[in-house]
C-alpha cells in the first residue's frame, strides 16, 4: 500500500481484490458474497468522484461490469 495510507484505502484495496479475484474465475459464479463490516468503502464502490479510494473504485466497478 505504501506509506501515509489509511485503514480505509487498505479496506477499498481488498473490496477490489475480492471482485478481481471472483471475476476471472471461469465460468463466472451465478451469486457472489462478499463480507465486510467498511461501511465507508462499500458506499465509496457506488460512485467514481474524485475523492480518497476513487482508483480503487474504479477498478472494483470493473470487476462487477465484467461479471
Amino acid at each position: 500500500m505504501g506509506f501515509n495510507q489509511e485503514a480505509y484505502y487498505a479496506e477499498c484495496v481488498a473490496l477490489a481484490r475480492a471482485l478481481e479475484t471472483v471475476a476471472k474465475r471461469t465460468p463466472a459464479p451465478k451469486h457472489v458474497t462478499i463480507f465486510t463490516d467498511a461501511q465507508a468503502a462499500i458506499k465509496r464502490m457506488a460512485y467514481d468522484e474524485l475523492e480518497p479510494g476513487q482508483k480503487y473504485a474504479l477498478e472494483a466497478r470493473k470487476h462487477i461490469a465484467a461479471l
